[in-house]
């Protein structure tokens, strides 16, 4: 596969059952936040349409882009599908804001939601297949919808103005191509493999909430050094677990216009009586709290939702608990004072590329426990930290 230069593609084999036959390649790890490809690969990308394994010597076609499989290649410009590939699957291209032309699979059948979100870029979408894929309405942004030409097969514009979601673009042009019809329509199959990879999904990810709205919301008064301030919190009682903050939008857990140190207590009682380990914080938990300078978070907190601290601006420092899991989209957009990030899990926390911003990885300094510096560095997201020192241990 070439874009500048050659790159690695990263692949996995799903066997739906045991025969040769119902075996199929997707693209992809099936991580949050980790791209199947080189994310700072430029220009344009074809993706082959088989893929020989190394370990049974046996070729097998590439049947779906998975989830996040080229999520914030940022570079790419270009990218051409296979006729073999069925599926793209959730946020398969998410933020590839340079992303300006896509030549889909003529034998697609599913679009998954949000698979082309962030494509700022995005001005042709060409679609050879005759029959309309299915697709979620979301797949695509407003803007694209509005601004995209969608380039369909001779005499097909019809049909596409009358299926979801071809029917949002505003401009459908023909080529003079007849295209093709898929070879297998069977779209039961490729919904059984789309749920498959949600659900395979759910269990890479640590068996925590992708996202973490609470059940039940209360507020609990704790002691600062600036008095005692009143701080939201949520059961997540599927999960066992309570978490910071209301996971709403604008849904901040404590005064905005609080200043100077906050500890989050690492257990807390809910108003059923029952008490619950802290293990989230929630989107927009702190949103704004543009005064606060440090804040130490719980010991057994595994996940840092979206926009947990954004726009922080006084956040001076981080320590991640060694329990940390998940660090989610954007959760430290905005902490332009961040100017150390201190992680005592020994396994890498599932880092989003863009969780902070690109001036805290080019200056803020990241601490890694001892021994661990080489894990932290064969992931995606972690290596982006320009400033890097390992610690003598804990």
């Amino acid at each position: 596969m070439v874009g500048d230069s050659l790159t690695n593609l990263s692949t996995r084999i799903y066997e739906k059952n045991v025969p040769d036959s119902d075996k199929f390649v997707h693209l992809g790890q099936l991580r949050r936040g980790h791209a199947c490809i080189d994310w700072t690969l430029r220009g344009a990308v074809a993706i082959p349409d088989s893929l020989t394994f190394i370990a049974n010597g046996k070729t097998y076609p590439i049947a779906i882009v998975a989830f996040h499989a080229f999520y914030r290649c940022v570079g790419l410009t270009e990218v051409t599908l296979p006729p073999t590939v069925k599926m793209v699957g959730h946020e398969a291209f998410y933020g590839c804001a340079d992303l300006e032309r896509v030549n889909l699979s003529g034998g697609l059948l599913m679009l998954d939601e949000r698979a082309f979100v962030g494509c700022s870029s995005l001005r042709e979408v060409t679609l050879p297949c005759r029959v309309p894929p299915h697709g979620s309405v979301n797949a695509f942004d407003l803007s694209t919808y509005e601004k995209c030409t969608l380039v369909v097969p001779h005499g097909c514009a019809s049909v596409f103005r009358n299926a979801e979601p071809w029917n949002r673009f505003v401009r459908i042009v023909e080529t003079e191509d007849e295209g093709v019809m898929p070879a297998d329509l069977d779209y039961a199959k490729w919904e059984e493999a789309m749920n498959f990879m949600n659900g395979f999904l759910e269990d890479e990810q640590w068996h925590i909430p992708q996202r973490v709205e609470g059940d039940e919301t209360w507020t609990v008064v704790l002691p600062t050094n600036r008095g005692a301030q009143q701080v939201t919190f949520s059961t997540r009682k599927e999960f066992d677990m309570a978490v910071v903050g209301s996971g709403m939008a604008d849904g901040c857990c404590i005064d905005t216009t609080f200043a100077g140190r906050l500890t989050l207590p690492d257990s807390v009682t809910a108003p059923d009586g029952r008490r619950y380990v802290v293990g989230g914080v929630a989107s927009n938990a702190f949103s704004r709290c543009r005064r606060m300078q440090v804040v130490d978070l719980p010991r057994h907190l595994e996940l840092i939702d979206n926009y947990a601290f954004l726009d922080c601006g006084a956040l001076q420092q981080l320590v991640i608990p060694a329990d940390m899991k998940e660090i989610l989209s954007s959760a430290f957009i905005g902490c332009k004072s961040l100017d150390r990030v201190e992680t005592l899990a020994q396994r890498p926390p599932d880092l989003f590329v863009d969780a902070f911003d690109d001036r805290t990885f080019n200056t803020a300094t990241l601490i890694v426990p001892d021994g661990a510096m080489e894990a932290y560095m064969a992931t995606d997201a972690w290596p982006l930290f320009k400033y890097r020192m390992e610690s003598v241990g804990y």
